[in-house]
């Protein structure tokens, strides 16, 4: 009889192995897999801020777009064109090469990133080679590729010369052009590698005017390098022979068949190039091109006409030749008059829209939030043409221009009409002001890249957000004190507090909060080098004005008021760029040192370092620290500290004094270079002007702040000065202009009045 053999435990043991193996595969298999976390959850924003032809400064946004925190975080990225970091702020730099890594600063926790959060408080200062500046590509946060994008916008440069053949020795005129017109800077003119010279950009064009000492060809570009908001470029190469040999000196007449045509009438233009030459003419009106004409028999002309009546200036200047050299006219003046048959009222009827909804006839200027669908069409609605220009390039020959580019602050379109047939133009402004819902000053500096690292006032809340103490106020009859808040969050100061709290006794303001999470509140200063003695607080009660029609106190600083901190977080120090701002009042001042807000010496002006260049303060008063100042003040000016003037004069000989009762005050300065004083009206959207903008004084660049704040002293406690403060910040780094118009329709929107 055979045995039957059981074979399930054999079987068992099977299927558990085939199990085990199957588990084990989908491990590998997870081990191995290509790392889930690695798509980009974050994304780098580097705007360059400001430039110059070797320095520039950028600050960097960092967006955590994923599901954990970044805590810490390292950024890297590889420069392409020979960049070097020089400083930076906020953050702990490195370079090896073309290869740069910032980390997190230690202990700095507050500079972790949450998920779906941003960091946008950091950047630095460097070099680059004055020709081409490019935004890294190559983000990566703690080894995750992540995506960059800059704020610039994209420029063109065109380049010409007065001759494209000339002898050694001899003068040329180079001149650039960028586009979009509005850019700002300088234009550095190169021969191959060698720079030739620079030219300040105006109504987007530079000159040069230079000569060549060597025979041969040479290849001329011109390099923009660039401003806080407008990238670098570079022309294309002009190339101009150069001889030894003498060429032939020519001269160039123009000659117009009539110096009184009709506008829009056909007329000709006659140059004629002695002795007789070969080449081209170009025609000029004023700086505008014509048209050119080719030379035949010594003669080019060109037949031409002008739309608009008034007094012009024709010129014609011949290229030159291998042998002949370029030459000029003297310009000749034409009369254009209007034809007859046009009207002399101007039949343009500016209307705005809204959302869709037109404005009532002849509104030309409208205030909306961001984000506003706005369109601009001005009547007659036919007849005649028009013509549009705008922010960033913008053209347009539609009569009806819908859902217009807006930016933050102010926007202006102008619009022409020309009527065929006839002479008549016109043109007229649309200025838009672009406020954004829930933001405060410091929302703003924050969106442009340079983060507050101070922010006080005794009216309102500077950020959206904010809800805690704004001031702290001193009861005598008791000794108590009491901090005020804000009513709300992002709102104006609790009054009703102070008025319960210092009523039928005096009460004084003995502390600024800051507002930022750095904690660099203002107390009562101490004694200086200058004022031995401490200062006092101010009246809590001497200065009562409204904001948005609720009663909001101000601070009334007579001599003797003063207020510090020594001992501070993150204020830009060693020529670091820094922004400031504050609302004073044109009506209480003195010509007395030293009405101050912003960066002073830590030590109160006691030690060695008592020198120029060791604060970086707004001041307002009346005293002229320039050459010479037009008017008799107050003036927005800068205290760089010590024994130095500011320059020869203001840029703007327009600021006579700014006598408003709320006035609103801005200082940037690079550190290094440049700086730029504003100031207005700041009741108004677009009350503030550019009162200077240049460079920092001989000695004070580059610059030594130290980073303490004071309010209302100078840095060695020079206690003589008076004046009203509002609101202020400071800013890490140099905000933009489309920042500061932001900055001034907020504050024009907070609607200061007298009580």
């Amino acid at each position: 009889m055979s045995q039957q053999l059981d074979s399930s435990p054999c079987r068992s043991f099977v299927q558990r192995l085939s199990e085990h193996i199957t588990v084990l595969a989908v491990l590998l298999a997870a081990l191995f897999a290509p790392n889930a976390f690695a798509s980009t959850a974050c994304g780098v924003v580097y705007t360059i801020t400001p430039q110059n032809s070797s320095t520039f400064g950028a600050a960097i946004t960092i967006n955590n777009s994923g599901t954990t925190a970044l805590s810490p975080w390292t950024l890297t990225w590889s420069f392409a064109n020979g960049q070097t970091i020089t400083s930076s702020w906020n953050g702990t730099a490195s370079q090896s090469g073309a290869n740069v890594t910032i980390n997190e600063q230690s202990g700095q926790s507050w500079q972790n990133i949450p998920a779906g959060g941003s960091y946008s408080g950091f950047g630095f200062n460097g070099t680059w080679n004055g020709s081409t500046n490019a935004v890294p590509t190559n983000f990566a946060v703690n080894g995750v590729a992540c995506g960059g994008s800059a704020t610039l916008t994209s420029t063109t440069t065109s380049l010409s010369s007065s001759a494209t053949s000339t002898t050694t020795g001899t003068s040329v005129t180079l001149t650039a052009k960028v586009a979009p017109s509005a850019a700002t800077g300088t234009v550095t003119f190169y021969d191959g590698t060698t720079a030739l010279g620079t030219g300040t950009l105006s109504a987007g064009t530079a000159t040069l005017a230079t000569s060549f000492s060597t025979a041969g060809t040479h290849s001329i570009t011109a390099a923009y390098g660039g401003s806080t908001t407008d990238a670098t470029s570079t022309s294309s190469a002009v190339s101009i022979a150069v001889t030894t040999g003498s060429l032939t000196a020519t001269t160039t007449t123009l000659s117009s068949s009539t110096t009184t045509p009709t506008a829009g009438a056909s007329f000709t233009l006659t140059a004629s190039v002695a002795p007789s030459a070969t080449g081209t003419v170009t025609f000029y009106n004023g700086s505008a091109v014509l048209g050119t004409g080719t030379l035949s028999s010594g003669k080019a002309t060109l037949s031409t006409s002008v739309a608009t009546a008034g007094t012009y200036s024709l010129t014609a200047a011949y290229g030159g030749s291998t042998t002949d050299a370029a030459s000029t006219s003297s310009a000749v003046s034409i009369t254009v008059t209007a034809s007859s048959s046009c009207s002399t009222t101007n039949p343009i009827v500016p209307y705005i829209a809204v959302g869709g909804v037109w404005s009532a006839a002849g509104e030309s200027s409208v205030s909306v939030a961001s984000g506003s669908a706005v369109d601009l069409g001005p009547w007659p609605v036919s007849g005649g043409s028009w013509a549009w220009t705008g922010p960033n390039g913008f053209t347009s020959t539609a009569r009806e221009i819908d859902d217009i580019a807006l930016s933050s602050g102010v926007n202006t379109y102008t619009a022409t009409y020309t009527i065929t047939g006839c002479s008549y133009k016109q043109t007229f402004t649309v200025t838009v002001s672009v406020t954004t819902a829930g933001q405060a000053p410091c929302d703003i500096f924050s969106s442009d890249g340079h983060a507050c690292v101070a922010a006080y006032s005794t009216t309102r809340a500077l950020f959206g957000d904010y809800q805690g103490h704004l001031y702290q106020v001193h009861r005598t009859s008791d000794n108590t004190y009491l901090d005020i808040s804000v009513s709300s969050a992002g709102g104006h100061a609790n009054a009703a507090a102070q008025n319960t709290f210092c009523a039928n006794t005096t009460c004084t303001i003995t502390k600024l909060y800051d507002q930022t999470t750095d904690g660099n509140d203002l107390s009562v200063a101490g004694p200086g080098a200058n004022v031995p003695t401490a200062d006092s607080p101010v009246s809590a009660t001497a200065l009562s004005v409204t904001l948005d029609g609720n009663q909001v106190y101000g601070m009334y600083f007579n001599s003797g008021n003063g207020y510090r901190n020594d001992s501070t977080k993150d204020i830009p120090v060693n020529a670091d760029p820094e922004g400031a701002y504050m609302v004073t009042s044109g009506t209480h001042f003195n010509q007395y040192c030293c009405f101050d807000f912003g960066n002073a010496e830590v030590d109160n002006g006691y030690a060695s370092n008592y020198a120029p260049s060791h604060m970086d303060a707004i001041n307002f008063g009346s005293d002229c620290w320039f050459d010479s100042c037009p008017g008799s003040g107050p003036w927005v000016q800068v205290d760089l500290e010590c024994c130095g003037k500011l320059g020869t004069a203001p840029t703007n000989s327009n600021d006579t004094g700014l006598t408003m009762p709320f006035v609103a005050a801005y200082l940037r300065n690079e550190g290094v270079g440049n700086y730029y004083l504003d100031g207005g009206d700041a009741t108004k959207a677009t009350g503030n002007a550019s009162l200077y903008a240049g460079p920092l004084p001989s000695g004070y660049s580059p610059m030594h702040q130290e980073g303490a704040i004071l309010l209302g002293i100078g840095g060695d406690n020079s206690d003589w000065g008076v004046g009203n403060f509002f609101e202020g910040a400071i800013t890490a780094g140099v905000y933009s202009n489309a920042a500061l118009n932001s900055i001034q329709a907020n504050i024009a929107a907070a609607q200061y009045a007298l009580k």
